[in-house]
Order: structure tokens, then sequence, then C-alpha cells
């Protein structure tokens, strides 16, 4: 209800305005009465009312200059006069201050009646105007301490135009940041702001940053939890020290960073002040997997292997607390392996497999179980994919079967191409003809080339003769052995030997 103050020095007029209506049922009490305008000017600052009925004619303050008071302090209360005075002159002077009605004594109910209906109206409306109209000052000084702090964070400390900003940290008041890494949150979602007044905060990317009032850190951190149990996330909020000034801020900011980067390792929803240890280990950790294990991968299809194989990787990486962008790193070398080694074998069939991987995206991952899931599933659309190949181009798992065989056994002098073909369950004939479609050379010079690939490894590392080498790699005669070595690289065993050896001095 709107409150009301009646002001005149007749005890007995007070006492029939009191009664001359039902004031609650046109949304209005009287809060306070007074016989004068001085002792009115003392109930004002006691109630505050929002509508004032005033007598022109009262001793040591008079009705008008009660009026010219209350016009210097207040231009948003409701007067009315109401006076057994019909002069003019009154009436003039009442109205240029701002009245909003003049009614004669003795009064008429049903004036008075329509007056407050009126005066209801225009309260109700002011009250609307007024929340729309603080609503949007509020909105926008949100969205300008909010650009200012992104400003000055994305300028390293250098921007300056931070006056809101900087107005925060007067009286001594103490802020602090929160940050937040995922995608799709924001501090908007918590709703903060009917229960933190100074709650401010911006979004850029998978960052989100909030500075609250420091002596409001509970209502921070129970929203948050609250939010997060309520969705089924597991996200990390990052809460700073205690900020006195602007200046601070960027440091601060920093130090959130860091410890983002600390904390790959940390599974669920936590809460994670300042202070918190940021040193990393900086030894390397294995391959995520042998080349064996994706050699079998994209020879049977079955992706359980190489789907543990992460998840030993990981669980090692975490143990031993490996730095993030290692783990990064080891991941994109490891999908690159898989595509390198699927096109060896299926060559252009397999264009489509991990084509659209996005490289970036695993350089940005800031926790590890989540960069662990993209993996495998990852994995598994290869599975899928691979088999979907093997649908269309059966032929080509026995290639690969083929190449493995070959490439573990071609280097004995008995190796024979009867036994890949029936290694592979062809004739042989039929497997020569099936390697050089799909590999487009003949398998005797695939044979040959790695032969002399593992020749060349063995004189440049090694001090064996260039007969024991020729037997290391399958030729039975050093004779037959050197002519082919001379044919393929151009240039005679000894020869290179010497031009290793001498290049490497």
């Amino acid at each position: 209800m709107y409150q009301v103050m009646i002001v005149d020095d007749e005890h007995k007029n007070v006492l029939l305005l009191q009664k001359a209506v039902a004031w609650d049922e046109y949304g209005f009490c009287v809060c306070a009465t007074a016989e004068d305008g001085k002792e009115a000017m003392e109930k004002y600052h006691q109630f505050y009312p929002d509508v004032i009925l005033v007598d022109i004619r009262m001793p040591i303050m008079d009705g008008l200059e009660l009026i010219r008071e209350l016009r210097n302090i207040d231009q948003k209360v409701i007067l009315l006069v109401i006076s057994a005075y019909d002069d003019f002159k009154y009436a003039q002077a009442a109205i240029s201050l701002g009245v909003s009605g003049y009614i004669l004594k003795p009064v008429n109910r049903r004036e008075l009646k329509a007056t407050l209906l009126k005066i209801y109206d225009e309260l109700k409306q002011s009250k609307v105007d007024s929340a729309a109209v603080s609503q949007l000052q509020i909105t926008i000084r949100y969205q300008k301490v909010g650009a200012q702090l992104q400003e000055l964070l994305g300028s390293l400390g250098t921007y300056k135009e931070c006056r809101e900003l900087s107005a925060l940290f007067q009286s001594g008041r103490e802020f602090r940041m929160a940050y937040v890494l995922d995608q799709g949150f924001s501090f908007e979602r918590l709703e903060l702001h009917s229960v933190i007044e100074d709650f401010f905060c911006y979004k850029q990317n998978e960052k989100s940053v909030g500075l609250f009032p420091a002596v409001q850190s509970k209502e921070i951190t129970d929203g948050f939890s609250k939010y997060t149990d309520w969705e089924g996330l597991n996200l990390i909020l990052y809460l700073s020290l205690p900020i006195c000034s602007k200046e601070e801020l960027p440091m601060r900011y920093r130090q959130l960073q860091e410890l983002a980067k600390s904390c790959f390792y940390v599974e669920g929803s936590a809460i994670l002040e300042e202070g918190r240890q940021t040193d990393r280990l900086l030894r390397d950790i294995r391959q995520i997997a042998t080349p064996e294990q994706i050699e079998r991968f994209v020879f049977d299809g079955q992706v359980n292997p190489l789907i543990l194989a992460v998840e030993d990787a990981f669980a090692e990486a975490r143990e031993n607390d490996v730095n993030p962008d290692i783990l990064r790193e080891k991941s994109i070398y490891f999908l690159i392996q898989i595509k390198q080694a699927l096109t060896k074998v299926y060559g252009e069939a397999t264009f489509s497999i991990l084509r659209h991987i996005d490289y970036p995206k695993i350089a940005s991952f800031h926790y590890y179980q989540p960069l662990k899931c993209f993996l495998q599933k990852v994995l598994s659309d290869c599975e899928s994919q691979l088999h979907e190949l093997w649908a269309e181009k059966g032929k080509n798992s026995l290639i690969f079967r083929a190449i493995s065989y070959t490439d573990n056994n071609c280097y004995s002098p008995d190796f024979m191409v009867q036994q890949v073909a029936s290694h592979v369950g062809l004739s042989k004939n039929y497997f020569l003809t099936i390697f050089r479609q799909e590999m487009g050379q003949r398998f005797w010079d695939y044979v040959t080339g790695l032969r002399m690939e593992r020749a060349k490894q063995l004189l440049r590392e090694t001090d064996k003769t260039v007969y024991e080498i020729s037997i290391m790699v399958g030729y039975e005669s050093e004779y037959h052995f050197s002519r082919k070595f001379k044919q393929i690289i151009g240039m005679k065993a000894s020869e290179y030997r010497r031009n290793t050896v001498n290049s490497d001095n």
C-alpha cells in the first residue's frame, strides 16, 4: 500500500479525513499526521510518505512554505491541498509548486475518492517507470564495468578508460575474481544479481570471468555448487585472492590462468583458490600406442585395444603429473600415426577417415578427462568407417596382412612370395596381381626396397662387414647383394658407408 500523511492544525479535521474514505480499499494507509509544517517535516523524514494532504493555514510553518520545503528535497512525493479558503492566489501558488489537486473544505467524499483513484494510477505508473529506469541504469552499469574489465584484462593492464571499474574500489572495498573455462558456461547462468548487487562478468570464447565483493564469496561458491549439481556438470571455479585496486586485476587474472593450467588432471567439479601449487613435471612420457598396436587396429579394426591404450597412457600421465602440453602433443601425434598407417595400407580409400579432426581443439583442452573422451570417441568413429571401407573393398585388408607379414619376414634368405600368399589365403599369381594393383609396384620391388633400407641402416650404425649385412637383409650371396645395392642406391655399399661416416664428421 502507498503511505499517506495528513497535515492540518485542527485535530477534528484530521479525524474527519481519516474517516472520510476507506483508505485501504483504494490502496492507501494513513501512516502519520501532523499539526503544522515543522512537525510535518519531521514526520516526512521518519516515514517518507508517498502522498501528503496539506492544509494551507497553519501556525509556525504554513502549507505553502511546507510545500516549498518538500519540493526542495523530493520532486516525486504527491501533494494534495485541502483548504477552507477558496482563494485563487492560494490555488495559483500551490499549482506552481507542483501539487496534484486543490480540494475545498468541507471535503466531498466523492471528489476525494475520485482524486485518490487518479493518484493511485499515477503512483502505480510512476513505480513501473521508475523500476524500468532503475533496471536500465543497473544494466548499463553492469555492461560498462564488464566491458572495462574485459578490455583491461585483454590489454594486459594498459587500458586506461576504467572510470566505473576504478570506482568499485573506493572506500577500501575488496573484490575477488572468479574464472571458469568452459564453452557452455556463463556466470549469468548462476543468476547471482539478485543476491549480489555488485557482480560483474563477461564471457570470451570458453573463458568466463567474474568480479564480486570479497565479503560475498560464500554466495558465489554456493551458487556455483548448486548450478553444477543441478545441471550435472563437471566444472572448476577458480577464485583469486582479495583485490584492493584496479591495478591488481591483470596480475590476479594471470595467476588464475596459471592455476587453471595446473589443474589439468582434476576430476569432477571443484572450487580452487589462488595459491595452489602450479609447478609441473617436464619429463616426457611414452607414446600413447605402439606402432604394433596401431597396425593391429588398421588390420583387424578392433578398437578396444587402442581405447585401453589411451586409458593407460592418460592414467600414467595423471599419476606422474606430466605437463599437459606434452600429453596434448602426444594425442595429436597419436591420431597422425593412425592416419598415416591407414593411408599406407589403403591409400586414397581412407581419405575421409580422420579427415575432419580439429587438431587445434586438441591443443585447447583444459582438462584431461574431456581430452581422453574425445580421443576415444574419434577411435570409435574411425572403427565404424573402417568397417564400412572393408564392406566396399574387402581385399584391402588382405593387402595389409600381406604387408605386415612381409615387413616381419622378408629379411630371411628363405623368404618366398608363396609364404605371403598362403598367409592371406590366395594363390601366388592372384596375390601378385592384387598387390601390384593396390600398392602400385611389384611385390619383389617392395621387398627389395625394404631390404635396401635395412642395409643402409646397418651400414650407418654398425661395423659389420658387407657380407654379414647381405645375410642379415636376406641375400645368400654378397655378390648379388652388392650388385642390387649399387643398382638401387647408385653406389657400392662400402662407398655409401664412407660417405655417411664423412658427412657425420
